[in-house]
């Protein structure tokens, strides 16, 4: 919900200072919602943090500490600040929220050479972590409403990717890896690798059980039931 903290006259000195390519930023409240649509908190913010995620306690945003070395902090609802963890990236670090309080965390090496993830608990504590070379990227993560398994989809370069210039879609091959974990201790235990690849990033779902995995592979959806793996 946005609040206007400039009168009208301000406001558009403010638009014309800073050009139609920025927005002039007003405050917001970010509003906390449980699975029946209830406010459960919420919290006045004077700018939206880049790339946020959510616990049930806060928002969860990435801060540059020096250079490589990012403190990932909650804003609780009632405006307290906390420190979740702090990486080494080389890049900004992407989170996406969870169910059951999980935080999942990408970035780079400090050399760019290559890629990191981490499946994070609200306490800061790695609950999984992984590597990749710049072949290899870790794109999405998707978990199912009980939260009781997480997946983790890595899609396959046909080079090394360079992340300070960026990639193309062409640089992908037409494959891709869906890994599923278990939420209480990080264990793998299934997974696939499709031949085809969708450019959209979110190309993969568990269903609500965490029992069946949807991978969208060009014209078609497959299924995979998810079973333990050897």
């Amino acid at each position: 919900m946005k609040h206007e903290k400039y009168d009208a006259a301000t406001f558009r000195r403010l638009a014309a200072f800073v050009g139609s390519a920025e927005k002039v930023q007003e405050d917001c409240d970010l509003i906390a919602l449980n699975g029946q649509l209830e406010q459960t908190g919420s919290s006045r913010l004077t700018q939206i943090p880049a790339r946020p995620a959510l616990l049930d306690s806060g928002m969860v945003a990435a801060t540059e500490a020096s250079r490589s070395r990012w403190k990932i902090e909650e804003t609780s609802w009632d405006g307290h600040r906390r420190q979740v963890a702090e990486l080494i990236s080389g890049c900004p670090p992407l989170i996406q929220s969870l169910p059951n309080n999980l935080l999942f965390v990408s970035g780079c090496e400090a050399d760019s050479k290559s890629k990191w993830y981490r499946a994070l608990r609200s306490d800061g504590k790695t609950l999984l972590r992984g590597t990749t070379t710049n072949e290899a990227i870790p794109e999405y993560v998707d978990a199912p409403p009980n939260g009781s398994v997480f997946a983790i989809g890595v899609e396959h370069a046909i080079r090394d990717v360079d992340w300070n210039t960026g990639m193309h879609i062409a640089d992908l091959e037409t494959t891709m890896t869906v890994a599923v974990y278990r939420a209480s201790d990080g264990k793998r235990i299934y997974a696939t690798k499709t031949n085809s690849h969708s450019v959209d990033r979110r190309a993969f779902a568990l269903s609500d059980s965490g029992q069946r995995l949807a991978i969208l592979a060009d014209d078609s959806v497959r299924i995979y039931r998810i079973t333990p793996a050897s």
